[in-house]
């Protein structure tokens, strides 16, 4: 999944510090023009949507913790209202970018090195078992600054906007932007990129290059997201 290794230009970019907490997300269910309003979602997302009835209740009473049994749609439509709220464009990392915050410019295994650290990350040998709240491990991102992102390895899997596999179609490597792999709109059965791993990976999984992927309809207690925002 991750052959060829190859080099991809990014534009610059800002990524959350952490993965989209409880409160946060909350605050998009419960605004009158969050998560009923139809604008923010895609054609399916929203056919989706009215299949399946409201947002879900948080698993968690805790608002630090991140949001998790989040599907693809949520996390996009999210991003969409987001956007209108403060008028810059928000959206769901791709992979490339997500790497990129991940490696950094040394391009390691891990935003702190090449051995992995189970003091580091919530991944299983970290001995913790479920998802935490965020920040919990402190700065990890050894070529970034103090305000560098954080929980991008373990804890919860984030969703990437870009497509996987769609119908017939197989999105691999070399990355190309404009080949159809960042469309929105996309069927129940499409695959959505995913990255970082979780709580109950080993670090073969939970590692910075590793491409994961779910249906865009997945609402698993393994998956969160977090976004980002261009100038």
């Amino acid at each position: 999944r991750e052959q060829p290794q190859h080099a991809v230009g990014v534009r610059s970019f800002r990524i959350s510090k952490f993965p989209v907490t409880v409160l946060q997300y909350q605050t998009f269910v419960d605004a009158d023009n969050g998560f009923v309003n139809g604008d923010w979602w895609t054609d399916d997302g929203k056919a989706w949507r009215d299949r399946n009835g409201p947002a879900p209740v948080p698993n968690t009473h805790y608002p630090n913790y991140p949001q998790i049994g989040v599907t693809w749609f949520e996390a996009n439509a999210f991003c969409q209202w987001l956007s209108e709220q403060l008028q810059i464009r928000v959206q769901l990392p791709s992979e490339v970018e997500w790497e990129w915050a991940a490696r950094g410019s040394g391009a390691s295994l891990f935003p702190w090195g090449d051995v992995g650290d189970t003091t580091l990350a919530n991944v299983r040998g970290s001995g913790i078992s479920k998802v935490c709240a965020v920040g919990c491990f402190g700065r990890t991102g050894g070529s970034w600054s103090e305000n560098s992102p954080e929980d991008l390895i373990g804890n919860v899997w984030e969703w990437c906007r870009n497509l996987v596999e769609s119908g017939e179609r197989r999105f691999g490597y070399p990355y190309r932007p404009g080949d159809g792999r960042e469309e929105e709109n996309c069927t129940d059965s499409c695959l959505r990129a995913t990255r970082g791993g979780y709580f109950g990976n080993d670090f073969s999984v939970a590692r910075s290059a590793y491409r994961g992927r779910d249906l865009a309809f997945s609402r698993l207690d393994r998956q969160g997201f977090r976004v980002i925002c261009k100038d």
